[in-house]
């Protein structure tokens, strides 16, 4: 763990197993860091990655959190959701986006590795844009030879986190994933 936490504090990207799928992890503290993981996943530059946080704490300090953000992420999270949330400013100076995806740490190994970094991470999926997700690390070795370190741990849904759109009134399903739209607003209609 001590050698990955200097890896990402030094701009390099590790492959991670999270809840859902082997994931790539950089700092959000620096553009080159940002730089490196977009190269390594050959994406095109319009396309942000997601953000994971420690806990809702950590979110509120990079984005605007409503009353209604807040009841999803103590309800689903942590869990395979995505929620894309209006980003604050000071956050993220380097990229023009004004809101972001956020996810809070779904393992241990990744809460032990944001505590020990110190702040939010990048967190995408491991493959190129466009290409399937590696199933194993035989396959984000073959993938990503020069990838900086590998966390190993245990996927548990093998499929990518839902993503839903918080930044208006009415959210938004941008990806299906393990937790359907309809469980959440089926949430929402019973604690009315």
């Amino acid at each position: 763990m001590k050698k990955l936490v200097e890896i990402i504090k030094n701009n390099g990207v590790v492959c991670v197993l999270t809840d859902t799928v082997y994931g790539l992890c950089a700092t959000t503290k620096t553009k080159k860091a940002f730089e490196k993981l977009y190269a390594l996943k050959q994406r095109k530059p319009n396309k942000p990655f997601p953000i994971v946080c420690l806990n809702e704490s950590q979110i509120r300090k990079i984005a605007y959190v409503t009353n209604r953000d807040s009841q999803i992420t103590k309800k689903f999270m942590p869990g395979p959701l995505t929620i894309i949330l209006n980003k604050k400013e000071g956050f993220l100076n380097y990229l023009e986006e004004t809101t972001i995806a956020v996810r809070i740490a779904p393992t241990i190994e990744i809460k032990k590795l944001l505590n020990k970094v110190g702040v939010p991470l990048f967190m995408t999926s491991a493959n190129i844009s466009g290409i399937k997700v590696c199933k194993n690390i035989k396959d984000v070795k073959k993938t990503f030879p020069n990838i900086d370190g590998i966390l190993e741990g245990q996927v548990h849904y093998k499929v990518a986190s839902t993503i839903i759109d918080c930044t208006s009134n009415k959210i938004k399903l941008i990806r299906k994933g393990p937790i359907s739209i309809k469980d959440i607003r089926e949430y929402f209609d019973k604690s009315k």
